[in-house]
């Protein structure tokens, strides 16, 4: 399902390259709709709770716009292979910014 949510939302935002921070509006909408059941579940105290809506609004809604901007002028496959092989790519750039290589254990809690 995430597969084909993703690819429908760069066939979206193929098709409307005009005008795509709609689209994304709705997408990270419908994804906040989705994730509110589960917010139940979840404890903690106020302060993670704002540090979490400013990393949240910051971290990806800065990224949300870059990447809609960016949308018109790159093919669909590059629009695509962006966004997934960063996960991918993450635990090398973590060891070379950081100079801590990634333990099997941190490898198989991230998955």
């Amino acid at each position: 399902m995430s597969g084909l949510a993703t690819a429908w939302l760069v066939v979206c935002l193929r098709k409307t390259a005009a005008a795509p921070l709609p689209i994304l509006v709705l997408a990270n909408l419908l994804v906040a709709v989705t994730d509110l059941p589960f917010m139940r579940t979840v404890t903690s105290d106020p302060g993670s709770r704002g540090a979490l809506l400013v990393a949240g609004v910051v971290q990806l809604g800065v990224s949300t716009v870059l990447y809609g901007k960016a949308i018109p002028h790159v093919r669909a496959i590059e629009a695509i292979l962006i966004p997934i092989i960063e996960p991918v790519l993450n635990p090398s750039h973590s060891t070379n910014f950081s100079g801590k290589a990634p333990t099997p254990l941190r490898i198989l809690l991230k998955l």
